[in-house]
């Protein structure tokens, strides 16, 4: 949800690809070794349908204009510090 809503401001890009691969935006993309490799754990079985729940529709209402996140492991970055928290879910924490 957080990926479209940045398509959606064309601040980070117009395209889902143009917004993953913004320069460090996000850590998976910024490290080369991780960028091309296809996973198939769990927690990429449980990424595919979440995005195949939102392109059916569902959507979390709080993240509406969310438009930053965070993992937890990482305390409260500093660059949040002017962002709103809208909410926590797992390990994450997401703003606007």
């Amino acid at each position: 949800q957080v990926t479209w809503n940045r398509v959606e401001s064309r601040q980070w890009g117009t395209s889902v690809c143009k917004v993953v691969y913004a320069p460090s935006q996000f850590s998976w993309t910024a490290d080369p070794s991780k960028r091309f490799k296809s996973p198939r754990n769990a927690d990429w079985l449980t990424s595919e349908r979440i995005v195949s729940d939102y392109t059916q529709g569902l959507r979390v209402t709080k993240l509406d204009d969310a438009t930053y996140f965070h993992a937890t492991r990482l305390g409260r970055p500093q660059w949040t510090r002017n962002l709103k928290k809208r909410l926590a879910i797992g390990n994450h924490v997401f703003y606007d």
